[in-house]
């Protein structure tokens, strides 16, 4: 996963290019001074109550 680093600064004027950016994969890390803040990444895609359980069930038969 590629990581950008913007200042907060940047960062308020295009937050929409960020989301952008991470729908695309990449981790952006907002900071202020050189120091970290915040960190923005793509959420971890999660499976549906029904596929866990259909995948839980297929391994124990």
């Amino acid at each position: 996963m590629a990581t950008f680093h913007i200042s907060e600064i940047e960062a308020a004027s295009d937050f929409a290019g960020l989301m952008a950016r991470v729908r695309a994969g990449e981790e952006i890390v907002i900071e202020s001074d050189t120091h970290p803040v915040a960190v923005l990444r793509p959420a971890l895609r999660s499976r549906s109550i029904s596929a866990t359980i259909a995948r839980r069930q297929a391994r124990i038969t």
